[in-house]
């Protein structure tokens, strides 16, 4: 993670020679989810938001890096690098480089829709050995 050299003590030692790749291929170490994706929902612009989730949940390593865990986390922490390296939203990437060339006009960002609705996908877990939306 040397993309964040401001952070070198902020973020557990365990993570500093995590690269991009490891992050997107799930073998970065890191969890699977965050502590608490909501925490500064609403209470801040979107980038400081992943920015807080990333330091509350990578100062302590809880993971092994080259163990595979799928990780939303670390997709999370690969997009704040994404915003960190161009100086631009996560979601304004998304819009320029995948959305417009693709000619997708509906796709968009925000949580899992609301249970028993279809107004957005819904999250899913593993409930034994099935996935279940919740």
């Amino acid at each position: 993670m040397s993309v964040f050299p401001e952070y070198k003590g902020d973020i557990d030692a365990g993570y500093h020679g995590v690269t991009l790749y490891q992050l997107v291929t799930m073998t970065g170490g890191v969890q699977a989810n965050a502590d608490n994706w909501w925490k500064y929902n609403g209470k801040m612009d979107v980038v400081s938001q992943r920015k807080k989730q990333m330091l509350d949940n990578l100062n302590t390593m809880r993971g092994r890096v080259g163990n595979f865990v799928y990780s939303n986390l670390g997709y999370m922490v690969a997009g704040a690098m994404a915003e960190k390296k161009t100086g631009k939203s996560w979601e304004t990437l998304m819009q320029e480089k995948l959305f417009k060339p693709l000619g997708m006009t509906s796709a968009g960002f925000g949580f899992p829709g609301t249970r028993g609705q279809v107004d957005q996908p819904w999250g899913h877990v593993v409930d034994g050995n099935s996935w279940k939306s919740y």
